[in-house]
């Protein structure tokens, strides 16, 4: 007789076929959160989808799980980084520092990045793509990320920007659809109308602050910044793929990487955050900047993070998973900076926009 009362077992990323993922988190403090209930749910779950959640405490540990296949196409990170932690990374080598210094940067060239955990030879770069499910303390979001659906043929696109990057619409011409991107302003978030927004993919190419993770902004002509996306405007969102591309735009960890507090980092929640918001709505990926967001300014637009989204988007176009594209941009940009010409602080530049784009949600 079949027990009633037993959970039902989740379905993890409905309709899409994952590639082979190693699935890393820390289990004991997972069980702390969810209880062994919750934890034995997330695992039955992962393992009907053909996955294991494996246990990683320590680089060892990663290694271990890497030398038993050399065919992983990805690695998925659940949890938070109270329970599989981020790196604060200083992007530039020491020589470089040394060169352009920490006070152009607001962030002192050191972001938040999840790349350490695909370097499985050990070249200081990842080998495939990283995406984190954060857990948030919540075991109802967390399944929400898993069991997320992918759209399969986008139709419908929204976009706004900052009206000082005039290369967004540039990018935009590469998601499906008509609708004609937004600038702010004249665009704020107060008048978005949930048809605006409730589109299949998404992009924001606007203003971020470092104190507040739940809006972004734009930009009048007297240089004023004005609030042009906020949670309560992407109430209705159901976007299936979005970008941030702001300052500070795809955190899950309140502070950035350089302004942590000695009794260590705070935590974000769809209530405070952009990104978490969509995630908590269904999107299968968010990706975006960790740190301070440098703009192109000048045509072809494929300097700091222009080349980033172009690629980006594209690769989506093509049918490409969000997480593989990220990466795939990423080393399209790590090209770029090895062909070299490049001034120090440019290089600088470049080099912060290769490390700090992520990706949150189970994004294959």
């Amino acid at each position: 007789m079949q027990d009633t009362n037993a959970p039902s077992i989740i379905e993890i990323a409905p309709g899409r076929a994952l590639p082979q993922l190693l699935v890393l988190t820390n289990l004991a403090k997972l069980e702390s959160k969810f209880g062994l209930d919750g934890l034995n749910e997330l695992s039955e779950a992962a393992r009907t989808k053909g996955l294991t959640i494996n246990d990683a405490h320590t680089w060892t540990d990663i290694k271990r799980f890497v030398e038993t296949t050399t065919a992983w196409d990805g690695v998925l990170l659940i949890g938070g980084h109270d329970i599989i932690p981020s790196v604060a990374l200083d992007v530039l080598p020491p020589e470089l520092k040394k060169v352009v210094g920490t006070d152009f940067d607001p962030d002192k060239w050191v972001v938040w990045s999840d790349d350490h955990y695909a370097d499985f030879n050990g070249d200081g770069y990842p080998d495939v793509p990283v995406s984190r499910i954060p857990d948030i303390g919540s075991l109802s979001f967390v399944k929400a990320c898993l069991q997320a659906v992918g759209a399969s043929t986008p139709v419908s696109r929204f976009g706004i920007r900052n009206s000082k990057r005039p290369y967004a619409e540039i990018v935009f011409s590469f998601l499906p659809g008509t609708q004609p991107i937004l600038v702010s302003t004249p665009t704020i978030a107060s008048s978005l109308s949930p048809s605006e927004v409730c589109a299949d993919q998404f992009y924001a190419v606007l203003h971020g602050a470092d104190t507040r993770a739940d809006e972004m902004m734009g930009e009048d002509d007297a240089g004023n910044c004005v609030t042009a996306l906020d949670v309560a405007s992407v109430g209705y969102a159901k976007a299936k793929v979005v970008m941030l591309a702001g300052c500070w735009s795809n955190r899950h960890i309140r502070e950035p990487a350089a302004q942590v507090p000695s009794t260590g980092p705070n935590f974000l929640s769809p209530k405070n955050s952009l990104a978490l918001a969509f995630l908590a709505r269904g999107s299968v990926a968010v990706v975006g900047p960790t740190g301070a967001h440098f703009s192109p300014r000048e045509e072809p637009f494929t300097a700091f993070s222009g080349s980033i989204h172009m690629d980006f988007w594209e690769a989506v176009r093509k049918g490409g998973a969000p997480a593989q594209a990220l990466y795939d941009a990423k080393n399209r940009k790590l090209k770029q900076i090895v062909k070299g010409g490049l001034s120090p602080h440019t290089l600088a530049c470049e080099f912060k926009t290769l490390w700090q784009f992520t990706c949150l949600g189970l994004g294959w």
